[in-house]
């Protein structure tokens, strides 16, 4: 996934990414590349990190589609928005 904040933050390195279940599915790589596993075709993530010792997350919907790019075993999704809470 390629994810974006909606504050026009780029979201930290390692910052964890949750299902709607809260449980850790991935991490945040350079670039707001997300790598995560385990996805249903479509429903919410929450992101988490802490900034200036402060704890934030951001939530984005996501929604997997017959044209997503595939390489290899792995489905690319862009355009993902997260929003601040």
């Amino acid at each position: 996934m390629n994810i974006t904040r909606s504050d026009g933050k780029n979201i930290p390195f390692a910052a964890d990414i949750y299902d709607e279940q809260g449980n850790v599915i991935g991490n945040v790589g350079q670039g707001g590349q997300a790598f995560v596993r385990g996805i249903e075709q479509q429903g919410n993530i929450s992101i988490k990190w802490l900034e200036q010792s402060k704890p934030v997350s951001c939530l984005a919907h996501y929604q997997q589609s017959p044209e997503a790019e595939k390489i290899a075993q792995s489905i690319i999704l862009n355009g993902i928005r997260c929003q601040i809470q």
